[in-house]
């Protein structure tokens, strides 16, 4: 987990590191909140729902967050996590968190 742990730090720190993941994750479309979720959320964050088990971040399924806090962490980041506005449209932001928001805890 350390080295996890490390290889995120410096990826969050990289701008070309956040970049190349954001482009993979950014073809993607609001349409496939999963797929978006996955590619974009899961290497960090364990959700049942979407079959991911990142230790890097929160657990998904164990906190419950309002709809509005999910969207302002997507959106700014914090706490080790990288802010996607700019990286992924509004569309797909509001995708991943209504996703998260309905699938955590499943």
């Amino acid at each position: 987990q350390a080295a996890i742990a490390t290889y995120v730090s410096q990826v969050a720190a990289n701008p070309q590191a956040i970049a190349q993941a954001q482009q993979q994750g950014g073809g993607t479309s609001a349409s496939d909140p999963k797929g978006l979720f996955t590619q974009n959320c899961g290497g960090c964050h364990t959700l049942g729902a979407a079959g991911t088990s990142g230790q890097v971040g929160p657990n998904l399924d164990q906190i419950s967050p309002p709809l509005a806090r999910i969207v302002e962490q997507i959106h700014k980041g914090g706490g080790g996590m990288p802010a996607f506005a700019g990286q992924l449209t509004e569309q797909q932001i509001d995708a991943i968190a209504k996703y998260v928001f309905e699938n955590r805890g499943k």
